[in-house]
């Protein structure tokens, strides 16, 4: 799971950026960090301890980093919940990376009425990649930008793992003849 939500952090600061100053996104909610909005850090128990972000609102390089620690501590829980945990155990590490990162940047709730989620209950794991690029739009809009999240979801999604690459330099014994007798 390490493996997972490393991939998954990959892939959220390539797209979020980190931005220390309060912005609007593209549906006009504040959000500051890693993507982080007011609603993401409701689910936190302390919450209190980051400022309303609203305008104006400037965070430290530490503060985005823990809420973005603190945010995908809570979505794995969701996650866990959700799944369970046979299902999340099926999930090889590329493809919980990219639940991860869809979750982060749509919210559970869409999350919880996504074809990702059907597809993977149901274990057609083809039909749930497919369903991530489904998720690209801002309203009627289709967004360039949450296009090329999806699609790097879905390939990430599909993606095999990597296998170790065979060490050249192995000495271990390789069959042989017998030996020859004269």
């Amino acid at each position: 799971m390490d493996e997972a939500l490393q991939k998954a952090i990959t892939l959220i600061k390539e797209f979020e950026g980190c931005k220390l100053k309060a912005y609007q996104d593209q549906m006009g909610r504040w959000t500051i960090g890693w993507g982080t909005t007011q609603a993401s850090l409701l689910g936190f128990s302390d919450y209190q301890k980051y400022p309303p972000i609203q305008i104006g609102t400037f965070w430290s390089q530490e503060q985005a980093d823990c809420a973005l620690t603190e945010t995908l501590q809570g979505l794995m829980e969701q996650l866990k919940s959700l799944l369970g945990p046979v299902l999340l155990a099926s999930l090889n590490s590329n493809q919980l990376a990219a639940v991860v990162d869809f979750v982060y940047n749509l919210g559970i709730g869409s999350f919880q009425h996504s074809g990702l989620l059907r597809g993977l209950r149901m274990g057609n794991y083809t039909a749930a990649a497919q369903n991530i690029l489904l998720w690209d739009r801002v309203g009627s809009y289709v967004s360039p930008g949450l296009t090329r999240r999806r699609q790097a979801e879905y390939q990430l999604f599909r993606a095999p793992l990597e296998t170790p690459p065979t060490d050249p330099t192995n000495t271990a014994p390789q069959p042989t003849q017998p030996p020859q007798s004269d």
